[in-house]
């Protein structure tokens, strides 16, 4: 769903390319990434659900009003309010530290990173 880096400060770098493999035509693309002063979040999936549900707003008010981690943030967002409302899909989201989660709703999603240490790891399903 995006892109995001780092920088030695650390702030957050945001790409945001589209998501979902074969859409259907005159599908609205997703938007900007939300979220942005707490943490980082590009999504994929159905947008008009993420949007109803302001997922990237509702995962970056876990973590600053509820004191959640970025992880319980994007997992509850994702689990509880999106899969509540119908829709399908997920987030990449980063915080100010560095640390990512990537929460789906759905039995796969293409997502991959990359560390400083030159790492590279790219998954798609559930569980890998």
């Amino acid at each position: 769903p995006g892109v995001y880096r780092v920088n030695i400060s650390p702030k957050c770098t945001v790409g945001h390319p589209q998501g979902v493999p074969r859409k259907f035509p005159r599908r609205i693309p997703g938007g900007l990434p939300g979220g942005i002063g707490v943490c980082a979040v590009s999504a994929t999936g159905w947008g008009e659900y993420f949007i109803r549900g302001a997922i990237a707003s509702n995962i970056a008010g876990r973590m600053r009003f509820g004191g959640l981690s970025l992880d319980a943030a994007g997992s509850q967002a994702i689990h509880k309010e999106l899969t509540e409302r119908g829709g399908t899909g997920g987030v990449i989201a980063l915080d100010s530290e560095g640390r990512f989660t990537t929460p789906f709703n759905t039995p796969g999603m293409f997502r991959g990173w990359v560390t400083l240490e030159g790492q590279v790891t790219v998954k798609i399903w559930k569980g890998e």
